[in-house]
């Protein structure tokens, strides 16, 4: 694995880190404008910290009814497809506060490496079957 896999990878990491701590607004610094996320049911395009904000603040909220804790993340692998732009793909499990799952799924983003560092352009929540062996 190359240095800058590494870092698309430790990015994904920090991202899921501050999705922990349940503060949509810990989420924006991680993506880049324009943006699209796409989960089984709905397509979003974000041009705006305030539309990423409309977007995260509902999941955020309805994970906290729900006693959500933490993610953990498994099969977590990275590509470079240019000199500023990688993939990153694997599978998310979210934890409730007594410790059970309360979700699994397989997701795919897309990042680009802007102003130095690495942000989310593209995301994708898919099937776990689907998850991308990237390494």
């Amino acid at each position: 694995m190359t240095d800058e896999q590494q870092l698309v990878k430790d990015t994904f990491t920090q991202y899921s880190n501050a999705f922990a701590k349940l503060d949509p607004k810990a989420l924006v610094p991680f993506y880049h404008k324009p943006a699209i996320l796409i989960d089984p049911s709905r397509i979003f395009s974000v041009n705006s910290e305030e539309e990423i904000l409309k977007i995260l603040t509902p999941l955020i909220e309805d994970l906290k009814r729900l006693d959500y804790k933490r993610s953990e993340t498994t099969h977590l692998g990275a590509k470079l497809l240019s000199e500023n732009t990688a993939l990153v793909s694997g599978i998310g499990i979210r934890i409730k506060k007594d410790e059970t799952e309360l979700a699994k799924f397989g997701f795919t983003y897309t990042l680009r490496k802007a102003d130095g560092e690495w942000k989310i352009i593209a995301g994708v929540i898919h099937n776990i079957e689907t998850v991308l062996q990237l390494e």
